[in-house]
C-alpha cells in the first residue's frame, strides 16, 4: 500500500493505494490529487476565476458556463435541496443584503446543462457536498489507473475501495483522543460531520437549517452511503432532520450514525 498526503480543500488529502504493477502507483496517484486540485480550483470562492466566484459576480437573472465538474455538483446540490424540503441549501444571503431568508421552497439557481443562472443575489457555500465529490473522482482515478485497493480521506471524508473490509474510527470533540470504532466499511464511504454548540479544535459552532436560517446543534453525525458526495450532503440532512432524515437515507441507500452531545461516556474506549 502506497500512501501520499496533499493539502487541499481546506485540509489533508490522504490517499492510499496498492497496485498490480508497481510502475502504474505513480501515475494513477498525480491523476488522483490532479483531480482533486482541479475541484478545489474550481469550486472555491477564494480564487478569482473560479466557478463559483463567476457565479458570485453575475447579476440576478444572469447565467455562466461552467464546468461539467460543477454543474454536476451544483444539479446534486439542488437534488438534495427538494429531496429534503430546503433543510439543505448551498445558497446562503449575503451578511450585508437586506432581503428575507433563502426560501426553502424555490430554487435560487438554475441549472441546465453546463449553463448556471443566479436567480437571486445569494452566495454558494459547496463545502457540504464538493469535498465529498472530490473524493469519489479521485476514487475514480486511482481505480482508473490501475489500484485495486485503498482508501481517499479527505478531513473525515473518506472512501474505500477493496475487497477488504477496513474499520472506521471517528473522533468525538469532547474526547478526541479515543477515536471510536463506529462501523466495518467495504466498498463505501463516509462522512463525519460536528455541528455542536462549543468551538473545539476540531470543528466549529452548529449548522445552518436552509428552511429557518436558524443554527442546529446535534452532535456528532456519521453517514456510511455508496458514495461520498451523497455521505457528504447527507449528514447535513441528518443532523437537520433527525429521524425524519430515515426515509431519505434509506432512498439512498445510507445509513446515519449520530453522538450527541454533551455528556458521553468515554471510560474503557480503547
Amino acid at each position: 500500500m502506497i500512501r501520499r498526503c496533499q493539502p487541499w480543500l481546506g485540509t489533508l488529502v490522504d490517499i492510499q493505494a496498492q497496485f498490480a504493477r508497481p510502475q502504474q502507483a505513480a501515475p494513477a496517484l498525480d491523476a488522483a490529487f490532479d483531480m482533486v486540485g482541479r475541484i478545489h480550483c474550481l469550486m472555491s470562492p477564494q480564487h478569482a476565476d473560479s466557478d463559483v466566484a463567476r457565479i458570485h459576480s453575475l447579476a440576478p437573472g444572469s447565467g455562466v458556463l461552467v464546468d461539467p465538474l460543477t454543474a454536476e455538483v451544483l444539479r446534486s446540490a439542488e437534488d438534495f435541496r427538494v429531496a429534503s424540503a430546503g433543510a439543505f441549501n448551498i445558497c446562503f444571503a449575503p451578511a450585508d443584503a437586506k432581503r428575507e431568508r433563502i426560501s426553502a421552497r424555490r430554487a435560487e439557481l438554475r441549472i441546465r446543462g453546463r449553463r448556471v443562472w443566479r436567480l437571486a443575489p445569494v452566495r454558494l457555500d459547496l463545502g457540504g457536498i464538493a469535498k465529498g465529490y472530490a473524493v469519489d473522482r479521485a476514487v475514480t482515478a486511482l481505480k482508473a489507473g490501475g489500484a485495486v485497493a485503498g482508501s481517499v480521506n479527505a478531513g473525515g471524508d473518506l472512501c474505500f475501495f477493496g475487497e477488504a473490509p477496513h474499520p472506521l474510527y471517528v473522533r468525538h470533540p469532547d474526547s478526541p483522543a479515543h477515536p471510536l470504532l463506529v462501523a466495518s466499511v467495504k466498498n463505501a464511504a463516509a462522512a463525519t460531520s460536528f455541528f455542536g454548540s462549543r468551538t473545539t479544535n476540531l470543528a466549529p459552532g452548529g449548522l445552518v437549517d436552509g428552511r429557518t436560517g436558524a443554527t442546529v446543534c446535534s452532535g456528532l453525525v456519521t453517514v456510511l452511503a455508496h458514495s461520498c458526495m451523497a455521505a457528504d450532503a447527507l449528514t447535513k440532512i441528518a443532523a437537520l432532520l433527525g429521524e425524519k432524515a430515515d426515509a431519505l437515507l434509506t432512498r439512498y441507500g445510507a445509513q446515519a450514525i449520530r453522538l450527541p452531545e454533551p455528556g458521553l461516556d468515554f471510560t474503557g474506549i480503547a
